[in-house]
């Protein structure tokens, strides 16, 4: 059973928290930690971790978590936006530990765009 906490910090953004029985950050069907701002983190049992999706982001960045650690198999594990939504850096990581977008590519097998070296769903023209 989870618990839930609402807390205002010193600067006035309202932080919403879910807990497991230990009083770890947990929540089965969402983010554990939600602030008014924005951010979302997601936990289980007090490590990071989601399978589906970013288990820490927000609209300037969004970073991939298995088990606690940076790890993403389809994709860069962090990811920063500009004001403008863009795509300002990626970083590719397996496991936890941090890859070059080839040998990510050769990794797992997906494609590396060779025009901008990163990873893209598309060609991106650069």
């Amino acid at each position: 059973m989870e618990s839930k906490k609402e807390t205002i910090l010193h600067d006035g953004t309202k932080r919403t928290s879910f807990f497991d029985k230990e009083g770890f950050y947990h929540k089965e069907d969402g983010p554990a930690v939600v602030y008014s701002h924005g951010l979302e983190e997601w936990f289980t049992h007090g490590i990071r971790h989601r399978d589906d999706g970013p288990a820490l982001f927000s609209s300037t960045f969004q970073e991939w978590y298995q088990k606690g650690i940076h790890h993403r198999m389809n994709g860069p594990a962090v990811i920063t936006y500009n004001s403008f939504g863009e795509i300002k850096s990626q970083s590719f990581y397996l496991y936890g530990t941090q890859k070059t977008p080839k040998a990510w590519g050769q990794h797992t097998g997906h494609k590396v765009c060779y025009k901008c070296n990163d990873f893209c769903r598309q060609r991106c023209g650069k």
